[in-house]
């Protein structure tokens, strides 16, 4: 049975950027190959005893870290100029595009677990792609959590959370307990809701940048 060491790390380019990636090789059998999209701020290590669970049921799996978070981290967090777009669509595709090279032939799946399973109609996707799965991949505000959770929604919304983003250039989550440090282009436009995917070009967007456009329209539009 296979276990967290005999997986092995590999990178993933995605427009110059190095993503830190895991691929966990499938045990028998094998009965497809998929790739993780994980949520905002959530590390890909998180995601490893899934991996290791779906790798024996012969299922291998790719997990990796968007751009400038996680195990892809290269250069400061204020330094960092990431947007969702670039995570949902850009890096997404690169990981889907590094699991085609691992795994040729047979079916794939694909499983985004919030963020990650947001994007999907955003990109282009292979033939070859059977399955998608997400998981808590909805629309929420803040008055649809439970009471006993709202004041930490708010503090992470409207008070610390974007005070501390506005002061150091990203949100130091650790620092503040209120989870993972994120780039300041990532918290802005993940604590707008969505809005609208309509274009208001005349209709002239067109193709891969179009869709990239659309979707951070729809991240950055509508009220807190």
């Amino acid at each position: 049975m296979t276990d967290i060491a005999e997986s092995r790390e590999i990178s993933i380019a995605s427009e110059g950027n190095m993503l830190a990636g895991r691929f966990f090789p499938p045990v028998g059998p094998v009965a497809a190959h998929l790739v993780l999209h994980g949520a905002t701020g959530v590390p890909a290590r998180y995601y490893r005893a899934f991996a290791t669970w779906a790798a024996r049921q012969g299922i291998g799996v790719l997990t990796y870290d968007y751009r400038d978070f996680g195990a892809s981290r290269r250069r400061p967090m204020r330094e960092s100029r990431a947007t969702m777009a670039d995570w949902g669509v850009a890096d997404q595709m690169a990981a889907e595009t590094a699991l085609r090279q691992i795994a040729p032939h047979g079916p794939i799946w694909l499983l985004g677990h919030s963020l990650g399973g947001l994007t999907f109609p955003f990109r282009r996707h292979d033939e070859r792609l059977e399955r998608v799965i997400t998981v808590g991949s909805g629309f929420a505000h803040v008055s649809d959590h439970p009471w006993s959770y709202r004041p930490a929604v708010i503090a992470f919304w409207y008070l610390l959370g974007p005070l501390a983003t506005a002061l150091t250039g990203y949100l130091p989550g650790r620092r503040l307990l209120l989870g993972a440090d994120l780039p300041a282009g990532i918290y802005w436009q993940w604590r707008r809701p969505f809005r609208s995917a309509h274009d208001d070009d005349g209709g002239r967007c067109r193709g891969s940048a179009c869709r990239r456009l659309a979707l951070c329209r729809r991240f950055s539009a509508g009220k807190p």
